[in-house]
């Protein structure tokens, strides 16, 4: 019924090798390790929390991630996706406050400098 190499029934099993990284490993192959753990889901994103639960299910949603074996796809719950999202968030209240500035400085200037008729020539 249980494993008997379990000291306890809700111990986790160790990490998978695919997040191990070997110390003589390359500066390549180790800039690729920290990217792919970027793109894997993380237990602190608020909609792991509420979407996948447990430690056990975030660590088959790890190695249901790296079968898929595309780097090039974020998951939902990842660290690279939140600071995505937070940067594009700033991006726009950026530009909410900086929109306003745009259409309402030039007006000001316009209306106390003098009109340079000569420079429309």
């Amino acid at each position: 019924m249980f494993d008997s190499s379990l000291k306890h029934a809700c111990m986790l099993p160790k990490p998978p090798h695919y997040l191990n990284l070997y110390p003589t490993a390359g500066f390549l192959k180790r800039q690729i390790y920290k990217y792919r753990n970027l793109t894997l889901p993380v237990e602190w994103h608020h909609g792991s929390a509420q979407f996948i639960r447990s430690q056990m299910a975030l660590r088959l949603e790890w190695d249901r991630q790296v079968a898929l074996n595309n780097w090039l796809i974020w998951h939902p719950y990842s660290t690279i996706k939140f600071y995505w999202d937070f940067y594009f968030v700033l991006i726009t209240f950026a530009a909410m406050g900086y929109m306003p500035m745009q259409v309402r400085i030039p007006t000001i200037i316009s209306s106390y400098t003098p009109m340079r008729s000569h420079l429309l020539m």
